[in-house]
C-alpha cells in the first residue's frame, strides 16, 4: 500500500474500461520486480504492452487491493503488529486504504480476495516466484536468504 501511482491507475482503468470499447489503442504498464535490486519499478513506456480493441475483462492484482480501512479503535487493530512489530506502520498502511477505496474500488464490479489459513505459505509462494524469475531472467528480485 502506498507504492502505487494512483493517478496512473485511474487513467489506465478508465482507458481499459471505457476507451477500449471505441477501439482505442491502449498502453498497459509493465512492472519489473528485479529493478533497483528487487525494489522494482515500471518498465520504460516503450516496453509497455499495447492492447487493441475492446477489453472485456480487466484483472487488477496486488497485496492490498480489495481491503478497506479498519476502525483503529477496534481492539483487534490495536493488538495487531506488522512484521516489523510497529503499530505506527500499521496505522500508516491503514490510512492509505481510504485512497484505494475512493479512487480505485469504484472501477471494480467484483473482487476476489485470497486468504490463507497459515501466512507462512506466502513465503513459499514468494520463493516460487523468485525461482521462476531467476530461471527466466537470470536474477531474482530478492536474495535466496
Amino acid at each position: 500500500a502506498g507504492t502505487h501511482d494512483m493517478q496512473l491507475g485511474i487513467d489506465k482503468l478508465q482507458e481499459m474500461i471505457y476507451d477500449s470499447a471505441d477501439g482505442k489503442s491502449i498502453l498497459v504498464p509493465q512492472y519489473d520486480k528485479t529493478s533497483f535490486n528487487g525494489k522494482g519499478d515500471r518498465f520504460p513506456q516503450d516496453k509497455w504492452k499495447q492492447i487493441e480493441g475492446k477489453i472485456d475483462l480487466v484483472i487488477v492484482e496486488g497485496w492490498m487491493l480489495g481491503y478497506r480501512k479498519v476502525d483503529e479503535s477496534n481492539s483487534a487493530f490495536q493488538s495487531f503488529k506488522t512484521y516489523e512489530g510497529e503499530l505506527e506502520s500499521t496505522k500508516h498502511i491503514n490510512s492509505l486504504m481510504t485512497k484505494y477505496e475512493q479512487q480505485w474500488h469504484p472501477f471494480f464490479d467484483a473482487s476476489i480476495l485470497v486468504g490463507v489459513n497459515n501466512p507462512d505459505i506466502v513465503y513459499k509462494w514468494r520463493e516460487e516466484a523468485e525461482n521462476t524469475q531467476r530461471r527466466s531472467k537470470g536474477l531474482g528480485a530478492m536474495s535466496k536468504e
